[in-house]
């Protein structure tokens, strides 16, 4: 059997999410999990599947001790840096395993986790490029962009690229693709080279210089970079890895996973008390929201469904899926498909659903999905139903 594992990265600022992590994966997986630790020793209660790896950066030492450091001359500054270790992490990762996957320490795991793993062992076990997660939208805007996203012609402006600055400092050709988040990454070790070049950009004395211009979303931006350079765009759905906002309420956020707990993978969440939602002051943490929501994943799987499904129809290149509805719906809502043992595919409809009485359809791309397929409606990122159709 293939040797696999969990990573993640934490400093000590982040050790009370390290704490639910590690409830979550003690609860729901058999995949052994390495913590590197910048910086810190921990001082947890050891397990048997779980290793804890300090790593020492000097800049951050310094920085410590002195108040400064080169590059490093503030909090946020220190933020950004310590984004940045991942790539220089991973490559110099100890070669114990064969296949990785990395998570934010932000995590939440969840019943599925291992068996999205091994799913995306066969889908991407050879492939040279990291598997990170595709954004809900198309491009990222949490860089503020100063750019419109449209020239006059209509046509899309490149300037708006969150790594557009990346692409002028080193004259490289641009490949506009979905943008892609990192909190979950499935690699092996022939993504090395990745890394090495990621690692290279990431501590370019001329990229360190100016944090907001080059990395306004720290390591994200340069993946995103080097994913455009080499115009790949294979990734897993963000419905598998599931990114819940923190300011999103505790009821809506138990409603998601209850309703997507038969395919919600991964959560990718902080749950805090701040009044300052673009700060980084994570400390106040919500331990009452992460028992209400582990409490929840223990569950059974979601079988209440308002969906119906009338009739697949298959073709030789397409199917068409006939549904209808029976709850409150108004307004657009997004339908999609989606499959734990597909993870790297999926479709997506903006369809107006209301009156019950009518049979909606979609038409899809006809392929051998095997089982564990599902039909979701979601709108305004809240789920409102969904049904297994396979």
């Amino acid at each position: 059997m293939e040797k696999i594992t969990y990573v993640t990265v934490v400093n000590e600022d982040y050790k009370p999410y390290l704490d639910q992590l590690i409830r979550s994966h003690q609860l729901f997986s058999r995949i052994n999990l390495v913590v590197y630790t910048v910086n810190f020793d921990i001082t947890y209660p050891f397990y048997n599947n779980i290793k804890y790896v300090r790593y020492s950066d000097e800049r951050l030492l310094e920085y410590e001790r002195e108040g400064k450091s080169k590059f490093i001359e503030n909090d946020y500054e220190k933020h950004k840096y310590t984004t940045l270790l991942k790539s220089k992490i991973l490559r110099d990762f100890p070669r114990d395993f064969d296949y990785y996957f990395f998570i934010d320490v932000d995590i939440l795991l969840t019943k599925n986790s291992d068996i999205l793993v091994f799913n995306l062992l066969r889908e991407f076990g050879s492939c040279e490029y990291p598997i990170s997660v595709k954004y809900f939208y198309q491009y990222s805007t949490s860089h503020s962009p100063t750019d419109p996203m449209h020239n006059e012609d209509g046509s899309f402006n490149i300037k708006f690229l969150s790594y557009y600055p990346l692409i002028e400092l080193y004259e490289t050709e641009a490949h506009p693709i979905h943008y892609l988040t990192t909190y979950c990454m499935f690699y092996n070790k022939k993504c090395d080279w990745f890394f090495e070049e990621a690692e290279k950009i990431c501590f370019d004395d001329n990229v360190l210089k100016n944090y907001k211009k080059y990395l306004p979303l720290g390591d994200e931006t340069v993946f995103n970079y080097l994913y455009s350079k080499y115009n790949f765009d294979s990734y897993i759905s963000s419905d598998l890895c599931y990114d819940i906002n923190p300011f999103c309420g505790i009821s809506d956020t138990l409603n998601n996973l209850e309703k997507g707990k038969n395919f919600i993978s991964f959560i990718h969440t902080k749950r805090y008390i701040t009044f300052d939602p673009y700060g980084k002051n994570f400390s106040d943490i919500r331990l009452d929201e992460y028992e209400k929501i582990l409490d929840s994943l223990k569950g059974g799987e979601n079988e209440d469904s308002k969906i119906v499904i009338h009739s697949i129809d298959k073709k030789d290149t397409d199917e068409t899926i006939h549904f209808s509805v029976d709850n409150d719906y108004s307004g657009d809502c997004y339908v999609k498909i989606i499959s734990l043992f597909r993870p790297n595919k999926e479709y997506r409809f903006k369809i107006t659903l209301f009156d019950k009485s009518v049979i909606f359809f979609i038409i899809k791309e006809n392929d051998l999905w095997i089982k564990d397929t599902h039909l979701l409606i979601e709108q305004n990122r809240i789920i409102k139903d969904t049904i297994k159709i396979i």
